[in-house]
């Protein structure tokens, strides 16, 4: 059994210098297991419009839907999850339409999916390490801008700021994992963080 789930996020400093965020969060969870290796799928996506969270200030935490934030497998045997990780991002989102929202998700989850298929024959299950990490989140970031692009550029610039990503494995090799999780992403050349929290359990 393999259970990831993010819970809350809280607002920490806001990016809205007037009234409250509009916090939106993405999710993308990875997984290693024989079927995935088999479809050559790794990327399990999520509905990106019901990131959209309740506006928040600062202070204030609002929870994350489990359609969002959460990831479950009960299979056992050859077919196990051998590796979980999560890709997050998060936004201050004012005027994205959904339409945005969905193709921007769509582009930057097929971007990932692709440079981890890239990474495997190269590196097997050894972690990322920092200079393909970047390279990837460059690929997935400007996989986004191209399709959000395409929607219009007006509601690109005014549509709030990315409050940046972050990106998390576990190898699942213990008998049984359970940790807490904490995530913490800070907006480019801005004071606004928001903090993610959610939890891993695994068991084999």
């Amino acid at each position: 059994m393999v259970d990831l789930r993010l819970n809350t996020l809280t607002v920490v400093k806001r990016a809205d210098l007037v009234g409250r965020d509009e916090p939106m969060v993405w999710t993308m969870f990875v997984t290693l297991s024989l079927p995935a290796i088999n479809a050559r799928q790794f990327v399990v996506t999520t509905n990106p419009v019901s990131g959209k969270l309740a506006k928040a200030g600062k202070g204030d935490t609002v929870n994350i839907p489990a359609s969002v934030g959460r990831f479950h497998s009960d299979v056992t045997g050859v077919d196990r999850v051998l590796m979980v990780g999560l890709v997050l991002m998060a936004f201050d989102n004012d005027l994205r339409t959904n339409a945005q929202i969905r193709d921007g998700y769509k582009a930057g989850a097929a971007a990932l999916n692709q440079a981890i298929i890239a990474h495997f024959p190269k590196h097997g299950l050894a972690q990322v390490q920092a200079p393909e990490q970047a390279e990837i989140q460059a690929k997935v970031r400007q996989a986004i801008l191209d399709a959000v692009l395409e929607h219009g550029v007006v509601l690109t610039l005014l549509g709030g700021k990315p409050l940046g990503g972050t990106s998390f494995t576990r190898i699942l090799t213990q008998p049984n994992v359970d940790e807490p999780l904490k995530f913490d992403l800070h907006a480019k050349k801005d004071r606004a963080i928001y903090s993610v929290q959610g939890r891993l359990t695994a068991t084999n």
